[in-house]
């Protein structure tokens, strides 16, 4: 019902439109949605639920909320959404009850690119095994996973070489688009990391036009 009078009231408020007959049939509607939630008409019967307590959507209208429900009534029954994925409670509450197994074993693609993200990517990588497509000594080892729902997983681990004052290395994990360089950035370690270098900071113009440009005499 909400959607019809979202299309009458911009006939009329947008467009300057207005009908006698529209404004007969839809006024009453138009007034029940000011004060309510869904509606569901039936013959002998008219269900009204109540106007949601909280509400949370992300930058594209979806629904979303990174730690509680996305919609929430005052009888506490709730919604649990991720950038407009339906997922169970624990997955935005309780993120630290993913585990590998239960990421494997959700039928739903969504949901299970979802959980993964939620995991963690590196996380992912290194609990389940994951092994490198491409591993240079230089350069870092790539790591690609095409999933079903969303973007692939598509990072290289890069060895910072300067040492911690305890005398480790940390270990950095880039994303990575493998399409770039005509797909050699997910096949060469080198035109991966180049890859990860644009004109601007947060640009998408490649730095190298070539990626065997990149070659870096001094690394820090």
């Amino acid at each position: 019902m909400a959607p019809w009078c979202a299309y009458v009231s911009f006939i009329r408020d947008v467009l300057g439109w207005s009908n006698p007959v529209l404004e007969k049939f839809f006024g009453i509607d138009e007034q029940l949605t000011r004060s309510c939630g869904w509606v569901w008409w039936h013959e002998n019967v008219l269900s009204i639920s109540d106007r949601p307590e909280v509400l949370n959507r992300d930058e594209q209208g979806r629904l979303h909320c990174e730690n509680a429900p996305s919609i929430k009534y005052r009888d506490g029954w709730s919604l649990y959404n991720w950038h407009g994925v339906s997922v169970p409670e624990y997955v935005i509450e309780k993120p630290q009850e993913i585990t590998i197994e239960k990421i494997h074993a959700e039928k739903n693609a969504e949901v299970q690119r979802v959980m993964i993200e939620r995991y963690g990517e590196e996380k992912y990588i290194v609990d389940s095994g994951m092994q490198p497509v491409a591993k240079d000594d230089r350069f870092g080892d790539i790591y690609l996973k095409e999933v079903e729902a969303g973007k692939p997983i598509a990072k290289i681990r890069v060895v910072n070489r300067s040492p911690e004052p305890d005398g480790s290395f940390k270990i950095y994990w880039l994303n990575i688009n493998p399409k770039h360089y005509g797909g050699d950035a997910g096949r060469i370690p080198q035109a991966a990391v180049a890859s990860t270098w644009r004109t601007t900071e947060v640009g998408k113009e490649l730095f190298f036009r070539r990626w065997q440009d990149y070659s870096p005499v001094l690394e820090t």
